[in-house]
């Protein structure tokens, strides 16, 4: 059975990624979410530019202090439009929804 794939890797492991990801795809996963997880750690390895056919301890933890970054970025940008629309709300009388 031939699965193809809608994502394109492009680190040094990014074939590894694609053979893991056919492999779940023929045991019956719906694994397209994981996949995008793991577009994600691509471009991080692309960007960091990392060669290796490892992972690294050190690539590992940098990766996870970038997400954490990105990801308490990312919850003070939603944190910032919830109290926006809570406001406009209140100003312009719109009931919570």
């Amino acid at each position: 059975m031939n699965i193809t794939l809608t994502i394109a890797y492009d680190s040094s492991l990014g074939t590894s990624m694609e053979d893991f990801i056919r492999s779940k795809k023929l045991q019956g996963y719906d694994y397209d979410g994981s996949a995008e997880i793991l577009k994600v750690f691509d471009r991080f390895l692309v960007h960091k530019s990392f060669r290796s056919q490892r992972i690294s301890r050190e690539i590992l933890e940098d990766y996870i202090a970038e997400s954490r970054q990105a990801g308490l970025h990312a919850n003070a940008l939603y944190q910032r439009v919830l109290t926006r629309k809570s406001h406009r709300e209140k100003t312009l009388g719109v009931a919570n929804s």
